[in-house]
């Protein structure tokens, strides 16, 4: 069920505008029932975790739902909606850990960087397409005439996460002594290099940026990452120097350019950075000053939620950053307590990545560059990033049993309690 779950993360936008137009609304949730599913198989499996995060979870939602349903304003179905975004898909991250083996992760991993090559196409295809065309249906529209471009996803956001992913997965690839499938390292190279040239996207730059960074950082300390950084980012190399006379690539250059330029407003990209980075806290600041001690409700500061309640588009109170959404929604006592449960599970995903990297797993810290800021403060009113979120943070918690061998898996079962039944293996224990 874990891999329906990724096939519906990946083609949830496909399914709602060009398979099933008529069903767009409902499959913008197709994704709960499923993770639904997988807690009662988990349960009935006896492999669901129990651990102090799920706890606070289950307490966090039953409290606040029942103080939007009986004292806020918001209509039920608002309600019920920020419930969903806030707490149900949260547990997965540690059902993911649990039941996942190494190789489950790495199969996956596999998976997105081939799903990245057509991807490239895609997205290039549809950056060159007009506005309101039926391939850009989830894209979200510039002042240059085209468009941010968002894949088989519903949001632009799904492509900014996604590609964080494969990246991880292509760093990875070329870390790894195994020699195999160098042809698919050097395509999903090239695909990620196009797909950011036409992404329009600082967040893609900086989500991909960040785990070539963290690679970078590695080399220091092992030398598979040093021999591992320079063949890709040789690969890379080329890659751009063979894309950079075509005319998709050399407009989305200037268009990424100029979309840089344009947000500074004239105070320099660190500058705009960094002002853009210190507004993240103080949002929250004054959203947990002016809401209510319990905030307005559930589902009240996302897009959605905002639009049911007063038929206009645009977020409640303002709130575009997800720490200020927090704030709004659940006030200061219980914002609070969402936003440090969310840090410790981030902390929790760097704590086992750099315990993997000691024992010379690469995989886990990368995932961890590429999903802990999504699971900290990604925007989970929008449901590709929400929902990339805990399948990226699953799969952080998941790959540090890569390259653990049958005895060293037991010896962690022993430990910390990982073992479970492999759901892409069915009828297949994990070692």
């Amino acid at each position: 069920m874990i891999f329906v779950y990724f096939f519906l993360l990946i083609f949830e936008g496909a399914l709602r505008f060009w398979v099933f137009p008529g069903l767009s609304g409902p499959l913008l949730l197709v994704r709960d029932p499923v993770v639904c599913l997988i807690y009662l198989l988990a349960a009935s499996a006896g492999v669901m975790p129990r651990n102090a995060a799920i706890g606070l979870t289950v307490m966090l939602a039953v409290v606040t739902g029942l103080y939007s349903l009986v004292a806020s304003d918001a209509p039920m179905l608002v309600t019920v909606y920020g419930l969903r975004c806030n707490f149900l898909h949260l547990p997965l991250i540690f059902v993911m850990q649990r039941v996942l083996s190494g190789d489950d992760v790495l199969w996956i991993g596999r998976r997105m960087m081939w799903l990245m090559i057509p991807m490239g196409i895609l997205v290039v295809q549809q950056f060159r397409s007009p506005q309101g065309s039926l391939i850009n249906m989830g894209g979200m529209y510039t002042q240059y005439g085209t468009v941010r471009p968002a894949g088989t996803f519903s949001f632009c956001a799904g492509m900014v996460c996604f590609s964080a992913l494969v990246a991880a997965f292509l760093a990875h690839s070329f870390t790894s002594r195994d020699n195999k499938g160098f042809a698919l390292k050097v395509l999903c190279s090239i695909a990620v290099v196009a797909s950011l040239a036409v992404s329009g996207s600082r967040s893609t730059v900086l989500s991909v940026g960040i785990v070539f960074i963290m690679l970078a950082g590695l080399s220091f300390v092992t030398t598979s990452a040093a021999r591992g950084m320079l063949t890709m980012f040789g690969v890379i190399g080329l890659g751009i120097a063979g894309l950079s006379s075509t005319e998709f690539f050399e407009e989305g250059q200037r268009q990424l350019t100029k979309r840089f330029e344009d947000s500074a407003h004239g105070e320099g990209v660190m500058q705009s950075s960094m002002d853009r980075f210190i507004d993240m806290f103080n949002y929250p600041i004054w959203a947990a000053s002016e809401a209510p001690l319990m905030g307005h409700g559930q589902g009240t500061g996302t897009n959605a939620g905002y639009f049911l309640t007063t038929g206009q588009r645009g977020f409640g109170g303002g709130q575009e950053t997800e720490l200020g959404r927090i704030m709004y929604e659940m006030g200061a006592l219980f914002g609070t307590i969402f936003i440090l449960l969310r840090l410790s599970i981030t902390i929790q995903m760097l704590r086992v990545g750099l315990g993997a990297l000691r024992r010379g797993n690469l995989l886990s810290i990368l995932l961890f560059g590429a999903a802990g800021m999504n699971v900290l403060m990604g925007s989970w009113g929008i449901p590709n990033t929400q929902g990339f979120a805990c399948f990226g943070g699953g799969l952080c918690l998941a790959a540090a049993k890569v390259g653990l061998d049958r005895r060293e898996v037991k010896k962690t079962v022993a430990r910390t309690g990982y073992m479970g039944i492999s759901p892409l293996h069915a009828g297949q224990a994990s070692p």
